[in-house]
């Protein structure tokens, strides 16, 4: 409860929420909100937000008023993304609001950074099949990636970013490229190739596999030859809609 005034992190975020519900969990200026369940197209959650014609009733679960700082000055970040009419149309009613990142957050590492300073140090391994191969991957007990790789096998880092009016026209890309052809970005569709990401890594990131993957990715970097080294990657979403709106976050890898 201490973090739900303090960042957009993924930690932040309700944690009685599942993952698949984490995804869409967004934060206004009222607090955290998620989409209503049942005011959907067909009573589906996810046939709502597959249109780009209107925004989804919202749900409020925690009531977070925003109280000014010390200096008297609201946070702008949280005051600029706000929605209240219900059914609004896009180009009209609502403005489209800039694109923020969850997970990984910017400042985040292995030693550092994280809602506690301590870093992200976890990890777990899968046997992977066909020719996945082994990987590492990991969450923390708010859904958050590892960013400590100990072992040679491919490493897997769970990115989440969120568009508060639920356009999801979103597309991620690398700023910074330190890991070259061994590292690459696996985004939307791609998620359900086979062989892009295993399904136990899938699942662990983002809950049951679904075809609504506009928001999340998973960064995929392949550590065969890789030096034991510490990397900083800068990611960056951008909101395919009115402006091409961006943010970017920057976070350290390390190979141990």
């Amino acid at each position: 409860m201490a973090l739900w005034n303090e960042f957009d992190r993924e930690e932040s975020k309700p944690t009685w929420l599942n993952a698949a519900q984490k995804i869409n969990c967004v934060r206004t200026i009222k607090g955290w909100e998620l989409p209503l369940d049942g005011t959907s197209l067909g009573g589906q959650l996810h046939g709502k937000l597959g249109t780009t014609a209107s925004v989804p009733n919202m749900e409020l679960l925690v009531a977070i008023p925003l109280d000014p700082s010390t200096t008297g000055v609201t946070d702008a970040y949280y005051a600029n993304r706000s929605i209240t009419a219900a059914g609004a149309t896009y180009g009209t009613d609502v403005p489209n609001y800039r694109p923020y990142f969850t997970c990984p957050f910017s400042g985040d590492g292995p030693t550092e950074g994280g809602f506690n300073s301590a870093g992200l140090s976890f990890t777990t391994s899968v046997a992977g099949s066909g020719t996945t191969g082994a990987g590492n991957y990991a969450v923390n007990g708010y859904g958050v990636s590892t960013l400590n790789f100990p072992a040679s096998a491919t490493a897997y880092i769970k990115i989440v970013a969120n568009d508060v009016n639920f356009t999801h026209n979103l597309t991620f890309s690398e700023v910074t490229d330190p890991f070259g052809a061994q590292g690459n970005i696996v985004q939307g569709s791609a998620l359900l190739v086979a062989n892009n990401v295993p399904t136990a890594v899938y699942e662990t990131f983002f809950g049951p596999t679904s075809a609504f993957n506009n928001n999340v990715a998973v960064f995929k970097i392949n550590r065969a030859g890789a030096t034991a080294a510490n990397r900083s990657v800068t990611l960056r979403v951008t909101d395919a809609g009115s402006g091409s709106l961006t943010a970017d976050t920057t976070f350290k890898v390390s190979f141990v």
